[in-house]
């Protein structure tokens, strides 16, 4: 009985952590489709990439809700571009 109860909270941890990686994951790409948007010129490449943006927002979006439903936190997201640059440069 207590292994198939520690079973179950492994398993649900397992899954709360690939929550958390997927919803870094998307992140990330968020951050390199709007890069690309900023690029981009022709129209239809622009088109493109505005459907991607949508289609990425959506998913982080039920994630981010599932996420809450099941109280998970994690540290906020900072693009490395955003980082503070180490003392002394």
């Amino acid at each position: 009985m207590m292994a198939a109860i520690a079973h179950g909270t492994r398993e649900l941890t397992n899954r709360c952590a690939a929550l958390l990686a997927e919803l870094a994951d998307l992140q990330m790409q968020l951050d390199a489709a709007r890069s690309q948007f900023d690029i981009l010129t022709e129209d239809d490449l622009i088109d493109a990439c505005c459907y991607q943006l949508k289609s990425l927002t959506t998913r982080y979006g039920h994630l981010l809700r599932e996420a809450r439903q099941k109280g998970l936190r994690r540290q906020p997201y900072a693009p490395e571009s955003f980082q503070s640059a180490p003392k002394g440069v």
